[in-house]
């Protein structure tokens, strides 16, 4: 694995607290907008309503797409586990620990029959 992947993966966290903000401060900005458009009793037409409403999609989208970014421990999850689960080494278990594992649970048996 490469520094710059190391480097992406110890920074998600903060990537996904960075979008979660930028999305909410859009959407304060948007019900700023809409709530002074609503309380304007002047009847002036509300000019700018169509780039308000794509930049009120663009960061809805944005705080969805916060959601999905992983967070640090689960990227290293993801990351680690499966190279774990397909390593040779690890799915073949020594004989000398099955026979450690035999003779620890037949002295267990013997003192549970002895009492």
């Amino acid at each position: 694995m490469s520094a710059w992947i190391v480097y992406l993966v110890l920074i998600l966290s903060s990537v996904k607290v960075f979008f979660i903000v930028i999305a909410f401060s859009g959407i304060v900005v948007f019900l700023c907008f809409w709530f002074h458009q609503w309380l304007d009793d002047n009847g002036y037409e509300w000019v700018c309503k169509k780039p308000v409403q794509r930049c009120l999609a663009f960061f809805v989208c944005l705080f969805f797409i916060a959601c999905l970014i992983p967070s640090t421990k689960q990227a290293c999850l993801i990351y680690v586990i499966p190279k774990i689960a397909n390593n040779e080494q690890v799915q073949k278990i020594p004989d000398k620990l099955l026979e450690l594992g035999n003779k620890y649970l037949d002295e267990q048996l013997k003192d549970l029959d002895k009492k």
